[in-house]
């Protein structure tokens, strides 16, 4: 039989935060990546869900749908 799942408190100021990821991004091999999302973490407790750092809790409309805020600046797209 499993354990029921244990729900923690909400984490408060000062607090320290684990952060986990699904899949393997280690900042010794993908620096870049773990920058950034270290980042929007930060952005995310600072500033709560905004387009540059969501929950799945609180969407956002599609940039083409409706009450969108869709971003002019190009510096945002992949440069590839």
């Amino acid at each position: 039989m499993r354990e029921p799942l244990v729900r923690p408190c909400k984490a408060a100021a000062g607090d320290k935060v684990a952060v986990l990821s699904p899949s393997f991004a280690a900042p010794a091999l993908a620096p870049q990546v773990h920058d950034q999302a270290m980042t929007q973490v930060r952005h995310l407790r600072a500033h709560g869900p905004t387009l540059e750092a969501f929950t799945f809790r609180n969407p956002f409309p599609a940039p083409d749908q409706p009450g969108s805020t869709t971003r002019t600046d190009d510096d945002w797209l992949c440069p590839a």
